[in-house]
């Protein structure tokens, strides 16, 4: 038994060992000031589209009030701190006061990243096609957590740092395949449903009886960094299949899940001061029992950052 014992612990090290492989240094390199100070502008935009499945055609739609936002972060040893705000005079309905609340968190090494998440929206816009203009829905709220587990599969040339931050030196160019599992929980609340703000029946259905589920979506995709001196360009892009079950629903039929995505960061990514654009889209389709509802997002970042050494001394004891 304990031979046994002896040659998993041997397995679990070689596994622990290959996660934590040396890089190759002729690819990838550290800087050699760590911490950062960087500001950065961007946009959003959110999609909420309800359409039949077997028709292709959107019968309604919901939007999130975008804004611009600007905003500064620090990062200084294990400390990361970031305050931004809205633009006033940016939102496609200024006269609309929303509460949206988003968290994210990114963990792990080299080769594995852990993204737990959460996102909450009370509160969205219903587009008017003939005054261009918007109706505001108020009192339904949509909210959503989970978390993304990303293995990269070549890592030890290709720096996940690098293209997602600039906070790493990629030296020659490189790419990596990945895969990722995302386990999600969706539900949607619409306690006081009214059909005079919602003209198609089955969407009008499908959200006064406040729909939640539970859905596990797998991806696969390839991310490549692109040096040219000390400029990167990262494109990355992923294709993803998976399946939900709604938790209201009787039964144990699973329905299909689907997601395209794919990111751009392109700038100067110098030893002492970096400068970079970033601009991502998704596209996720989730079939559910009355209608499909698809979620259309991109955003366009750019951002600028100094490095610096960490004192001699340290700070409050702590840092």
């Amino acid at each position: 038994m304990k031979k046994y014992g002896l040659l998993i612990g041997c397995l679990v090290m070689q596994v622990l060992m290959a996660a934590a492989q040396a890089v190759d240094t002729t690819y990838i390199r550290p800087f050699s000031k760590p911490n950062t100070l960087e500001v950065y502008s961007g946009l959003y935009n959110i999609n909420f589209d309800f359409s039949d499945r077997y028709f292709q055609k959107n019968d309604f739609q919901l939007r999130v009030n975008r804004s611009a936002t600007l905003g500064a972060d620090l990062t200084y040893k294990w400390l990361y701190v970031q305050y931004a705000f809205n633009l006033p005079g940016t939102m496609l309905d200024n006269q609309a006061k929303f509460n949206y609340r988003q968290l994210k968190v990114r963990l792990g090494n080299r080769k594995w990243i852990l993204q737990p998440f959460y996102q909450f929206y009370n509160g969205l816009l219903i587009p008017e096609r003939k005054h261009r203009g918007f109706e505001i829905f108020r009192g339904i709220t949509f909210e959503n957590a989970g978390a993304e587990v990303m293995y990269y599969v070549h890592s030890r040339r290709f720096s996940p740092k690098a293209a997602y931050a600039f906070s790493e030196q990629q030296r020659r160019s490189s790419g990596s395949a990945f895969v990722t599992a995302t386990g999600l929980w969706h539900a949607i609340r619409w306690p006081s449903p009214s059909p005079d703000l919602i003209e198609d029946p089955g969407t009008f259905t499908l959200l006064s009886r406040n729909p939640a589920w539970v859905s596990l979506l797998l991806k696969g995709g390839y991310a490549y960094n692109l040096v040219i001196q000390n400029w990167l360009i990262a494109p990355s892009a992923s294709i993803g299949f998976g399946g939900l079950k709604e938790t209201h629903v009787k039964g144990m039929a699973i329905r299909s899940v689907t997601q395209l995505q794919g990111n751009l960061n392109a700038g100067y990514n110098g030893s002492n001061w970096y400068t970079y654009l970033s601009g991502s889209w998704t596209n996720l389709n989730t079939e559910l029992l009355i209608k499909d509802m698809q979620r259309v997002s991109w955003t366009l970042t750019a951002t600028a950052g100094f490095r610096f050494r960490s004192s001699r001394k340290k700070i409050l004891s702590i840092l």
